[in-house]
C-alpha cells in the first residue's frame, strides 16, 4: 500500500501547465506514492490524442507509480470520484492539473497527519500569477487539532465562505484525507456540479465528525489565469444559488454540532449573497458579456426574482461586505439594473484604456 494517493483530474490542460503539475509529483521527497491521472474526455487533435493525454501516457510509461485513466467528458466531480474509487494509498490528496505542490508537501503532510491521527488535515496555499506568488493562511499557526471554539470557527467559515482564506477551508485541494475515512463514509463529489462542488464535499465530510488537524504551512500552488473555470464568463448562477440553499441548508450540521439554526442560515445566506456578487462580476457586469442591455436585464431579473436569491439578499450578514458591495446588493434587491449597468460601462472603458496602454 502506498503512503499517499494523489488524484489529478485533467481536461484539455496545456502542455506546460500539465508538465509542471506532474513533475512536482514525480520529484516529491516522499517516494512511496501513487499518482492517478484521470482524463475527463479531453478533445483529441486531428489524428492524435490531446496534448495532455499524450503527456500523461508518456509519464505513465516512464514511472510505474503513475496510473492513467480516461473517461468520457463528465466533469471534474466524476473524475475525482473515479480517482477515489481507484486509490489504494493510506492517504488521499487532490491536485488540479494546472497547479502544483512544493517538493516536500506529501512527506510533511504524511508525517503530520500520522502524528495527529487526523482524518482530515487542512493546509495552506499560494496564489500564483505570471508576476507574483502570495501565500495565504486561514488560522493561527498554533492550532493543530480543531476543537471547541476553533472547530466552531472552522464550520462557520466553511458555510459562510471567507474570501480572505483564499479557498483553504472550502477547497478540496488544501485537504489531506485519510483514505479509509473517505471510503468507509462513502464520501464522493456530487455529480453535475462544476462550481462549489469542493465546499459541498467538505461540508458532507464534516457531517461524519472527522478528527480535523491544521498544518500551518503553504504547500499548494494555485495558478490564477484568465482561462480558469472560476474566472470564465458563466451565467448558471440561478442553479448555484438554488443548490446552495437546498443542499447545504438540508445538511444536519446544526444537530451534529449544536449550532443555532438561525445563525447557521445567516452564514448560508451570506455565502449565497457572495454568489450574487459573483454573478455581477462574471456575467451581468462582465465586459466580455456581449449581450444587449435588454437581454442582460431580462436574465438578471429572472435570477433576482428567484425566491432563494431574494432570501439571500434579505438575510445576509452585512458586516461581511464593504459598503460599496452592500450598495450593489441594494440595487440587486430592488432590481435597479439600469444603475448597475453603469458599472459595466465603466469597466468596459477601463478595459479599453488598459488595452491601449499595453
Amino acid at each position: 500500500m502506498p503512503k499517499v494517493s494523489v488524484i489529478v483530474p485533467a481536461y484539455n490542460t496545456c502542455d506546460s501547465f500539465f508538465r509542471k503539475c506532474i513533475e512536482s509529483l514525480v520529484g516529491q521527497t516522499l517516494k512511496d506514492i501513487e499518482i492517478i491521472v484521470i482524463d475527463d474526455g479531453s478533445t483529441p487533435e486531428q489524428g492524435s490524442d490531446a496534448p495532455c493525454v499524450r503527456l500523461a501516457k508518456q509519464y505513465a510509461n516512464a514511472d510505474p507509480r503513475i496510473k492513467f485513466l480516461q473517461q468520457d467528458h463528465k466533469g471534474v466531480s466524476e473524475a475525482r470520484n473515479l480517482g477515489i474509487q481507484k486509490a489504494s494509498g493510506e492517504y488521499t490528496v487532490f491536485l488540479d492539473s494546472d497547479d502544483w505542490f512544493d517538493t516536500d508537501a506529501l512527506k510533511s503532510l504524511y508525517n503530520f497527519a500520522s502524528t495527529q491521527k487526523s482524518d482530515i488535515t487542512i493546509f495552506e496555499n499560494y496564489r500564483d500569477t505570471e508576476n507574483s506568488c502570495q501565500a495565504f493562511k486561514a488560522f493561527d499557526s498554533d492550532i493543530k487539532i480543531f476543537e471547541n471554539e476553533n472547530l466552531a470557527e472552522l464550520i462557520k467559515n466553511a458555510v459562510q465562505t471567507n474570501p480572505m482564506h483564499c479557498g483553504i477551508i472550502i477547497g478540496v485541494c488544501c485537504k489531506f484525507y485519510r483514505s479509509d475515512f473517505l471510503k468507509s463514509n462513502n464520501l464522493i463529489f456530487r455529480k453535475g456540479i462544476s462550481l462549489g462542488e469542493d465546499r459541498l464535499f467538505f461540508l458532507n465530510a464534516l457531517c461524519k465528525r472527522p478528527r480535523l488537524s491544521y498544518l500551518s504551512r503553504p504547500f499548494y500552488h494555485y495558478r490564477e489565469s484568465e482561462g480558469s473555470l472560476s474566472q470564465a464568463l458563466r451565467k448558471d448562477f440561478g442553479a448555484l444559488v438554488a443548490n446552495s440553499e437546498k443542499l447545504i441548508g438540508e445538511l444536519p450540521l446544526c444537530d451534529i454540532y449544536g449550532i443555532d439554526r438561525t445563525r447557521y442560515l445567516s452564514w448560508l445566506y451570506t455565502d449565497m449573497s457572495r454568489i450574487v456578487y459573483a454573478s455581477l462580476i462574471q456575467y451581468y457586469l462582465n465586459p466580455q458579456n456581449k449581450e444587449s442591455f435588454f437581454e442582460s436585464r431580462k436574465n438578471f431579473l429572472e435570477f433576482i426574482n428567484l425566491d432563494a436569491t431574494q432570501r439571500a439578499l434579505e438575510n445576509y450578514n452585512q458586516d461581511a461586505f464593504t459598503q460599496r458591495d452592500r450598495f450593489k446588493f441594494f440595487l440587486c434587491k430592488h432590481k435597479l439594473f439600469s444603475v448597475l449597468y453603469l458599472f459595466k460601462i465603466k469597466l468596459s472603458l477601463q478595459r479599453k484604456i488598459l488595452c491601449r496602454h499595453k
